[in-house]
């Protein structure tokens, strides 16, 4: 997938703004509101990426965005990339009190919680829409099969109807191989003609 994966926190409004967290997040990650173009960095998940942040209020919550481009997903990187995601998540579950929890989605965050205008209209029906989500210990919704990494809870949801995170072959070969666009698109025209048989003439 091509698009920008939103790592989405949520946070609550009053307290958030009392105890500064935007600046705190900010500061944590050493980025700067709007677009970041990242080379090396502290967090492996935001290097050699751009890494975007911007927030939106609601009736009693924040969402914080962190948005980053070139987040491919595949069978052989999942569990390194998992990794990367909650020791972000993590570190700022640990540091800003004020957040709550946190979702994981390419571009999809925006219309999925179309109707979760309080903190009251989460639910497990909103979280179970999601890829990714991360919890505080007692803060879940009545989420099942709730996976541990410290003391934050996560669920991994690839049911049928959930946005499928992994990435088409283009990009699996981009990230296994580390080649351009055009030379994957020849290489997987190459794997489609040799499966079915074709001659390859030079």
């Amino acid at each position: 997938m091509g698009e920008y994966f939103d790592l989405a926190f949520y946070l609550d409004k009053e307290k958030a703004k009392r105890d500064s967290a935007k600046v705190q997040m900010l500061k944590l990650f050493d980025i700067e509101e709007g677009e970041n173009v990242v080379k090396q960095h502290q967090y492996p998940l935001f290097t050699n990426r751009e890494v975007q942040f911007y927030d939106y209020e609601e009736v009693d919550y924040i969402q914080y965005y962190i948005c980053l481009s070139e987040m491919v997903f595949t069978k052989k990187n999942f569990e390194i990339k998992l990794d990367q995601l909650l020791q972000v998540v993590t570190v700022c579950l640990n540091r800003i009190d004020s957040i709550l929890l946190a979702t994981g989605v390419f571009e999809m965050t925006p219309i999925y919680l179309d109707k979760v205008k309080t903190i009251k209209d989460f639910s497990k029906k909103v979280f179970e829409r999601f890829p990714f989500s991360f919890f505080r210990e007692g803060n879940e919704y009545g989420m099942r099969n709730l996976k541990c990494h410290g003391n934050v809870l996560y669920a991994i949801n690839q049911s049928r109807g959930v946005q499928d995170i992994f990435s088409n072959p283009i990009s699996e070969l981009m990230e296994d191989y580390g080649i351009s666009f055009e030379a994957a698109q020849r290489e997987l025209e190459l794997q489609k003609r040799n499966s079915e048989g074709d001659v390859v003439f030079d």
